[in-house]
């Protein structure tokens, strides 16, 4: 099964509705801010300029769902804390893995 996955992703996309992009998608991009919303259009026709020379919409659907991903984590209520305990657990220059293994009990 993964492998049939693995090809369908790298089939060529030629028609719009090859995209399956999620069915929230227009209501989750809609939370967008506008200096957001102005970054993902920028994008958006970087990847159709692609999609047009290489006659396949993989960029166009991968730029769409990077940013649907990327604003429901953000939206998500936990993700600032998470963010913060992140960067408090970052590792301090010079730490080997072993010295990493050992702050967090590996």
């Amino acid at each position: 099964m993964k492998a049939t996955l693995q090809a369908m992703r790298r089939a060529k996309l030629r028609r719009a509705s090859d995209l399956r992009l999620p069915p929230r998608m227009i209501d989750v991009l809609g939370r967008l801010k506008p200096e957001e919303a102005g970054r993902l259009n920028r994008e958006m026709v970087g990847a159709l300029s692609a999609a047009e020379q290489t006659n396949d919409l993989r960029a166009l659907r991968d730029v769409i769902e990077a940013w649907y991903r990327t604003v429901l984590v953000t939206a998500d209520q936990a993700y600032p804390a998470s963010i913060a305990a992140a960067q408090k657990s970052r590792p301090r220059r010079g730490e080997s893995v072993d010295d990493l293994r050992r702050r967090y009990g590996l």
